[in-house]
């Protein structure tokens, strides 16, 4: 090797041992590394001459991540269900949080403003996905497209404290608004609505695996109908909102309504996201059912009244179901009727009344013990 760099008027000297230190002349200019120098030494000893052999590199499988494997599912479910994904720039104007009604206590009012943005529309980072989507809408109705059915997988940030990089969030939205179904004359005006996209959202939560999930009346976004609205829950662990965007909010952006929205936190998504699939075999035995109607205060929610059956653990209670909800004359002031289906089953035999009586009265006794409700 040194004898073929010498023929090439380098300057070499030995180094240690199998090491040489190497002065290129000064027209090489393009000899500035090690392989560099192989390439040279290669090239005049004939390529044809290096034996072929296999590089001795280890293959590793690859390792997927949680949060590549959610947005994935995600898209394979809100595709199956009828949406189209949008794809929005980051950026959006400063004054959609004054449209949107956020508050100034609100930390989604800390923008990240870009130096040089081509336009004022475009002149920070996006807090919310809600108002991309908003925008797609507004951009449709303007082309006549008034019924959609969008999501977005993108992210958000909010402005730290100086000289701090910004928070960022990896979020879904999704938008839903006009028809339900394409105009058919077996379908017409079945307009979309809250539990269209509130159906939507409990089948990501259910296929995703994510554990005591729950809808939650109390939570309010400044855009959203205060009575058409609710947080989404895992636990203690909020993941989103979901609800029908506030008339105010609409008519300042020249919309018709009624438009659901929703916005989850695929960081908390991943995090709780579970891959196991359980499954049981078809019953081979019937099963019985009983009806009660309680009589609740009208503010209670539903899902409290639903817990204590569900967390009775009795074997034999197959599922709870709400099958009607009343309020209007015959009614004390400030209650209303909430209707419950409640179905048993055995695995390994057919129940007899007494048995489906005995269970079905301490699920009902928990139930008025906890809630303080009455049986109609």
């Amino acid at each position: 090797m040194a004898h073929i760099l010498k023929r090439m008027e380098m300057v070499v000297e030995p180094d240690g041992e199998g090491r040489f230190a190497v002065n290129p002349p000064t027209c090489r200019i393009d000899i500035v590394r090690e392989i560099d120098l192989i390439e040279e030494i290669a090239r005049l000893y004939g390529y044809d001459r290096v034996p072929a052999t296999i590089p001795a590199a280890s293959v590793i499988a690859g390792v997927r991540q949680e949060k590549g494997a959610v947005e994935e599912r995600l898209r394979e479910i809100m595709t199956g269900a009828g949406y189209t994904e949008a794809i929005n720039y980051s950026f959006i104007s400063p004054d959609a949080v004054d449209r949107l009604d956020i508050g100034e206590a609100d930390q989604r009012r800390c923008h990240v403003r870009i130096r040089n943005p081509l336009t004022e529309e475009q002149a920070v980072l996006r807090t919310t996905m809600v108002y991309s989507l908003l925008l797609n809408a507004k951009k449709n109705a303007d082309c006549g497209g008034f019924d959609l059915k969008l999501f977005e997988l993108g992210r958000t940030f909010i402005r730290c404290g100086e000289g701090e990089l910004p928070q960022e969030a990896n979020r879904m939205a999704c938008l839903i608004t006009g028809l339900r179904y394409e105009d058919r004359w077996h379908s017409r005006d079945l307009r979309a609505d809250f539990y269209d996209l509130k159906g939507c959202v409990e089948n990501i939560l259910d296929d995703l695996g994510i554990p005591v999930c729950s809808f939650r009346s109390g939570i309010h976004e400044p855009f959203l109908h205060p009575g058409k609205s609710c947080g989404v829950f895992s636990g203690e662990a909020r993941i989103g909102f979901l609800g029908e965007v506030h008339p105010a909010v609409l008519a300042r952006m020249d919309l018709t309504g009624p438009i659901v929205v929703c916005e989850l936190d695929m960081d908390r998504l991943a995090a709780l996201y579970s891959a196991k699939t359980s499954f049981r075999s078809i019953p081979r035995f019937p099963s019985s059912s009983r009806d009660v109607a309680f009589l609740i205060r009208r503010e209670l929610e539903a899902c409290e009244v639903l817990l204590p059956a569900e967390e009775s653990h009795e074997e034999l209670l197959e599922k709870v179901q709400i099958f009607d909800i009343y309020e209007g004359t015959n009614l004390p002031a400030g209650m209303k009727s909430l209707g419950l289906r409640f179905s048993y089953r055995s695995a390994d035999r057919t129940l007899t009344d007494d048995e489906v009586t005995e269970v079905h009265g301490r699920i009902v006794q928990a139930i008025v013990r906890v809630t303080g409700a009455a049986i109609r």
